[in-house]
């Protein structure tokens, strides 16, 4: 259920449309990843968005560190708006007890779950974010 499939155009569209109505904490992006019907159990597309994992190090050290960025907001009155019939809205536990939303609907005649995750998927490679942190 989760391979790594290349978005169809139509979900990458949904994936930008939702991730725009997602606020951080501090500079954050979201990742998505899509499995099509014959690969849910559901039978029905399925995207999944999560925070991205980034790894911070500062400019000429070692140290690196793993962080990601807190949904501070997500605007489920417009996120609604990427869909073409909502069908369900719901805020849960996932099975590894991260909060989830999921938003159940159709999209271009298509049936859609959408997965919104508070934390980073487990296995995701960290985004590599460079700094300098030293004072001038």
């Amino acid at each position: 259920m989760n391979t790594q499939n290349p978005m169809p155009d139509w979900v990458q569209s949904l994936f930008e449309f939702l991730a725009s109505t997602i606020e951080f904490k501090a500079i954050a992006c979201m990742q998505g990843r899509y499995s099509e019907p014959d690969e849910t159990a559901w039978g029905i597309h399925l995207l999944e968005m999560a925070p991205s994992l980034m790894q911070l190090s500062e400019t000429g050290s070692e140290e690196e560190e793993k962080v990601y960025g807190l949904i501070h907001n997500l605007d489920l009155l417009a996120a609604e708006d990427g869909f073409d019939e909502v069908e369900a809205l719901a805020f849960g536990i996932d099975n590894n007890a991260c909060p989830c939303i999921t938003i159940e609907g159709m999209v271009g005649g298509r049936e859609v779950v959408v997965l919104i995750y508070s934390d980073p998927f487990e296995e995701d490679e960290p985004i590599e974010v460079i700094g300098n942190n030293k004072a001038h």
